[in-house]
């Protein structure tokens, strides 16, 4: 009942609702994404107005379990998952 409710004051507001799916599998762009997608364009299908959609592939980023467990990365390491959280983050 609350998350209706949440959303019907965003609606109210003139706030879009975002959704994101996250596709895990090693293989981007394959078959998970692309059922991802479908799901992704059903629901903005509902709204396009009021809903915005956005497909994550994690294949290929480098995601370290030390930056989760606050150890620093070798000098030289890349961790791509910042830009993920703020996305996650966003409300």
């Amino acid at each position: 009942m609350l998350a209706s409710a949440d959303a019907a004051q965003e609606a109210d507001s003139g706030k879009k609702s975002k959704i994101l799916a996250i596709n895990c599998s090693r293989r981007a762009g394959e078959t998970t994404a692309k059922a991802l997608q479908i799901a992704l364009n059903a629901a903005k299908a509902v709204s396009p107005e009021e809903i915005e959609t956005e497909l994550i592939e994690l294949a290929g980023k480098n995601l370290h379990a030390e930056v989760a467990a606050g150890i620093k990365l070798a000098e030289g390491q890349v961790d791509d998952f910042a830009p993920i959280a703020e996305k996650l983050e966003d409300p």
